[in-house]
């Protein structure tokens, strides 16, 4: 049995071998493959000499790397540095707010200077609205350009902390044509139409600063047929009715007045005429005080008016034509007392025809007839 089986797998084994010669003798001869190339080495890339890549910008602006790897400025496609600004395809350095040296900035009075620095320069540059120049700065001021805490040229207008223009007559004054009166610039003239300062069209009337009429005779004159006083303070009627010589009258309260023996002398110095004058203080209390300014003479010259007017009080002292005694005692007069003595005037030019009045304070007028040789 054994050896049976042997023979039949040998058998088989035979006809395997016989059948792969048949089929292999049956198949078509194939052709080898061709021989596939080895693959390239990439080449590497050339960069410019920062590392920036071909047809790139550099990191340090306005540089470009171009294909050939070169590095070219071109602020147009890669800008410009901070602090800096294009000038063509480069850039150059500007102030802060980039501003061109040797510029002014936008932001006025500053200007850029050649260290990139801004500083005012308002003598160059200006200054903004609502300000004006003090110096190379610029301060706040008001709307005509007035400094805070200083007057505007149009009064009565100030310029306070605020660059605000506010009246304010007091500190800055009044316009012209007006006067300041309570704490307001009014109209300046008076109630009659004067102009503050100016005389009225009645003299001796005048306008004063506070709009009131007072009299003012020695600058705006007397009215017709009065004449300005010795004081030139008010005027004086030269024809008032006149006390008669010799004859003693009151001038207010327990004072009374009386003048006499007038008499001219033809002096070595020239033309006087003296007057014995007696003041009484009848009353029991109070000091009554006379002054040389009381007692004025005037002379009315009708044919030789150049020599009218006040005369002078004076005494002809060291005269030989002329000696003058018992002087009248100026001052105080006491309760009960008097006070008499002789007055001197010199003259102008003696005339036997002009009148001579004694006037006492303008107000009282005695009529004097000297004598004369």
């Amino acid at each position: 049995m054994g050896l049976r089986n042997s023979k039949c797998f040998q058998l088989a084994a035979i006809s395997f071998a016989f059948l792969g010669l048949l089929l292999s003798g049956c198949t078509a001869p194939q052709e080898a493959a061709p021989e596939q190339p080895a693959p390239a080495q990439p080449q590497i890339q050339q960069r410019c000499t920062d590392g920036t890549a071909p047809l790139s910008c550099s990191a340090a602006r306005p540089f470009f790397c171009t294909r050939d790897a070169q590095l070219v400025e071109d602020s147009q496609l890669c800008g410009c540095p901070a602090g800096t600004e294009a000038s063509g395809l480069s850039c150059i350095q500007v102030c802060a707010d980039g501003t061109r040296p040797g510029q002014c900035s936008p932001s006025k009075p500053l200007f850029c200077g050649s260290d990139f620095q801004l500083s005012g320069k308002a003598s160059v540059c200006g200054c903004p609205a609502g300000e004006i120049r003090s110096g190379e700065s610029c301060v706040r001021s008001c709307s005509d350009g007035t400094l805070p805490g200083e007057c505007s040229p149009a009064k009565p207008d100030y310029c306070n902390d605020s660059a605000a223009l506010a009246p304010d007559p007091s500190r800055c004054g009044c316009p012209a044509g007006t006067v300041l009166l309570g704490g307001e610039c009014r109209e300046a003239v008076c109630p009659d139409g004067t102009a503050a300062g100016s005389c009225s069209r009645n003299p001796p009337g005048y306008c004063s600063e506070s709009l009131e009429l007072t009299n003012n005779a020695q600058l705006c004159g007397c009215p017709s047929g009065q004449i300005l006083s010795r004081s030139n303070s008010s005027c004086v009627n030269p024809t008032i009715s006149a006390k008669r010589e010799d004859s003693i009258f009151g001038i207010g309260g327990d004072i009374r007045l009386m003048a006499r023996n007038s008499e001219y002398h033809a002096c070595e110095n020239g033309d006087y005429i003296s007057v014995e004058v007696r003041v009484e203080n009848n009353g029991y209390f109070s000091d009554f005080a006379i002054s040389q300014g009381d007692l004025n003479l005037l002379v009315q010259n009708t044919r030789h008016f150049s020599d009218s007017g006040w005369m002078e009080m004076a005494y002809p002292e060291n005269d030989s034509d002329c000696s003058e005694v018992s002087r009248f005692r100026w001052g105080a007069i006491r309760p009960m007392q008097f006070s008499s003595g002789i007055i001197w005037y010199k003259l102008k030019a003696w005339d036997r025809n002009a009148a001579y009045s004694l006037f006492y304070n303008d107000s009282y007028r005695i009529q004097l007839r000297p004598e004369y040789d």
